[in-house]
């Protein structure tokens, strides 16, 4: 499929070389003239990732949400992210550990919520493991599209989940 504003987009990130390179594309991109339309794809049962191109230095996922949808509080490993809410509405909650400290325990009691906001079309959020972690959820009453640009690609990442105690 020719898209020669997506082409355009994927070589401006291929020329940066720091993470204010990046933020600066992100931030001055007409997503709007963008035809994302070959990598748009949803599921009942869960959010999609759709890969649109992954290098040595980042990858760039689409992710595509029905009403509700959610993902787990998660971290990001080594990697910087980037988001931008292409269509729809995101919320985003973002948390720290208790005491500053990384649970060994994978458990969301060890967590802190340190802030939530709204993503509306086109607004951008960025997220590392020094600023905290983080949930997105689709609060749009119909699908919600992202965009997110991770840097360099995470290979790792940890998700936080609630630990149910069934002996109460």
């Amino acid at each position: 499929m020719h898209n020669p504003d997506l082409n355009s987009f994927l070589m401006k990130l291929k020329k940066c070389l720091v993470l204010n390179d990046y933020l600066d594309v992100m931030k001055n991109t007409s997503f709007s003239d963008i035809n994302f339309g070959s990598y748009i794809h949803f599921q009942k049962n869960g959010y999609t990732r759709n890969s649109i191109i992954r290098t040595n230095e980042f990858e760039l996922i689409l992710i595509c949400w029905m009403n509700d949808q959610q993902s787990a509080i998660h971290d990001h490993g080594d990697s910087e992210c980037i988001m931008v809410c292409l269509n729809g509405k995101l919320s985003e909650n973002r948390y720290i550990f208790s005491n500053n400290q990384k649970a060994e325990a994978i458990n969301v009691d060890a967590l802190v919520k340190i802030f939530s906001k709204t993503l509306a079309q086109f607004d951008i959020s960025h997220i590392n493991n020094k600023l905290g972690i983080h949930e997105i959820i689709n609060i749009n009453s119909d699908y919600s599209i992202s965009l997110h640009l991770y840097i360099p690609y995470m290979d790792t990442s940890v998700s936080y989940k609630p630990v149910l105690n069934f002996f109460e």
